[in-house]
């Protein structure tokens, strides 16, 4: 990609660059840093924040949301999020979920819900796709 500076050296190109295998996108003026350097070596006031897992779910009629965010990503949590659908979604609605491959959708805990629950229907993303 290229463009032209905004700002002073309107005649200066500046250049950035798409997120691939050889080039991440850094400015070229700045030297390379080891893999061993991280943010907490760079910046003393990094405070790493840690990650969480946000189940979500679209009604495409109206376009509400139902979500929740948790901390972890396992059945029970899942169990938790479809139990919170089942409520607040119609019951005379099938439900079709999207989801990937990972072994929590897959739990046998969740396929016995699945079972006493039949309006909800998950739909596997391909192992590749993700």
């Amino acid at each position: 990609m290229h463009g032209l500076m905004r700002e002073g050296r309107e005649s200066q190109p500046c250049r950035g660059y798409l997120d691939t295998a050889r080039r991440k996108g850094r400015p070229t003026d700045k030297p390379r840093l080891p893999r061993w350097v991280t943010c907490s070596l760079l910046y003393h006031d990094y405070q790493p924040n840690g990650t969480t897992t946000l189940f979500a779910a679209l009604n495409v009629q109206t376009g509400t949301v139902i979500g929740e965010c948790l901390p972890k990503h396992r059945h029970d949590e899942f169990l938790r999020f479809m139990r919170k659908l089942d409520r607040q979604t119609d019951q005379d609605l099938a439900v079709h979920l999207i989801v990937d491959n990972y072994a929590t959708h897959k739990h046998p805990n969740v396929k016995d819900w699945l079972a006493k629950h039949p309006r909800f229907h998950l739909h596997f993303t391909p192992t590749s796709a993700s």
